[in-house]
């Protein structure tokens, strides 16, 4: 049965971008765990806890309790997720998180997202956990605009638009999610249940609750789709990339790119073989508090020495004071870009923890988030005339005789061009 919301042209808009998959992915194996990982906070400071999600006969099990979350280890942008999904015995609440990234944002348990949920007789509501979404009939489906939030008793809620769209209880419910760049669109066993625009993120991990019932999943598979964001590392292998400037090492371990330094080499970078000119740049860092690092854009190596040179985005730990991540630099190309008076040290860098990164360029205006808050607006004339286009390249920097090995570490790269 169909709730009585007014239509409109925008409700079934990702229906006409729905295109077809150019990669696969099965999120589980049927087998194990491998490829996510638990945030339980009942399990912190190493706490004996039941496990919350568990693989019993060839199917994934969210126990219910202790509540937390099980999360991809990878990031997606710009897919079709589909989730097989039932209630084995007493039904009750359960969600599937998309874009999820800062872990315990609400209530020190939920990480941000956008949580299609699967509660019972509701599934296909959105949930807004520190990100939001935009639907037609907003005031009809999520209440007076004025208690509109994306936090605490804020009214985050933003109902379906079905009703009976469920199976009876114990049998097999299929939902599948579209995320194409800021849209969500939720069907649920073959009925449109909701369709969000303008939603404040497109990228992100993938998350499964535990959230108080036992819930069965026997299928959560994700199929990527052209346009948008395109993966810029395979999460396997080196490929697609080639070291130049130094003979600092890079390898892959558990899904990132791992930079080890070498004493004696000079700045060594790991380049993309293409090249980008207007783009939009995710990716992932965690570093050595005791190593400088960066990340080239619309780099190029010197003729005759492989030097790279090109604009850079600073990378470097905060320690006690603040630092400089996310200012922009010249490498080998006059220093830095960032003006001095702006270059405030900041502590937006988490020390020892992954750090994440959004990078947008588009002629000579640069922009640089880091863990989403914005730390560069810059308007670059002189480097843009000189470097419009090029690759992007992950620095590993030297170091001074007789110290390290320093490691840095890159996963998640996710790039769009921007026309």
């Amino acid at each position: 049965m169909v709730r009585t919301f007014r239509s409109s042209p925008a409700l079934v808009g990702l229906l006409a971008l729905a295109s077809p998959a150019i990669g696969q992915v099965a999120l589980f194996n049927g087998h194990d765990l491998a490829g996510w990982h638990t945030d339980i906070p009942a399990a912190d400071g190493g706490a004996e806890v039941a496990p919350s999600f568990v693989v019993e006969d060839g199917v994934l099990v969210s126990v219910g309790s202790p509540q937390g979350h099980l999360i991809t280890d990878r990031w997606f942008a710009n897919y079709r997720l589909t989730v097989e999904w039932r209630w084995p015995g007493k039904p009750g609440n359960c969600g599937v998180l998309v874009h999820s990234s800062t872990p315990r944002r609400l209530y020190g348990m939920f990480p941000q997202s956008i949580e299609c949920q699967l509660h019972v007789d509701n599934a296909g509501d959105f949930w807004c956990i520190g990100e939001d979404i935009t639907v037609p009939d907003m005031e009809a489906r999520r209440g007076p605009k004025d208690q509109w939030g994306v936090d605490g008793k804020k009214r985050r809620r933003i109902l379906n638009l079905t009703d009976g769209s469920e199976k009876p209880l114990g049998e097999w419910n299929t939902m599948v999610i579209e995320c194409v760049g800021d849209g969500i669109e939720i069907h649920v066993n073959g009925d449109l249940v909701n369709h969000g625009t303008d939603c404040t993120a497109s990228s992100g991990q993938i998350a499964l609750q535990a959230e108080g019932a036992r819930c069965e999943f026997r299928k959560v598979e994700l199929e990527q789709l052209p346009g948008g964001f395109e993966p810029l590392f395979d999460g396997k292998t080196l490929g697609g990339f080639t070291r130049h400037g130094g003979t600092a090492e890079y390898r892959v371990e558990e899904g990132a790119i791992v930079g080890t330094t070498a004493e004696g080499s000079p700045n060594t970078f790991l380049c993309s073989d293409r090249e980008f000119g207007d783009f939009e740049l995710l990716f992932e860092v965690k570093v050595d508090p005791r190593l400088n690092s960066g990340m080239q854009i619309r780099s190029r190596p010197r003729d005759g020495d492989d030097v790279v040179n090109g604009p850079q985005v600073e990378i470097e730990a905060s320690g006690e004071g603040g630092a400089e991540a996310g200012y922009l630099y010249g490498e080998a190309a006059g220093g830095w870009l960032t003006p001095e008076d702006d270059r405030v040290p900041r502590k937006v860098f988490r020390d020892d923890d992954w750090n994440r990164y959004r990078v947008r360029a588009r002629g000579p205006h640069l922009e640089v988030w880091v863990n989403d808050e914005q730390v560069s607006d810059l308007i670059a004339e002189k480097i843009f005339a000189t470097h419009p286009k090029g690759f992007f390249g992950l620095q590993v920097h030297a170091i001074p005789k007789d110290q390290g090995p320093f490691q840095v570490r890159w996963r998640n790269l996710w790039v769009r061009e921007l026309h």
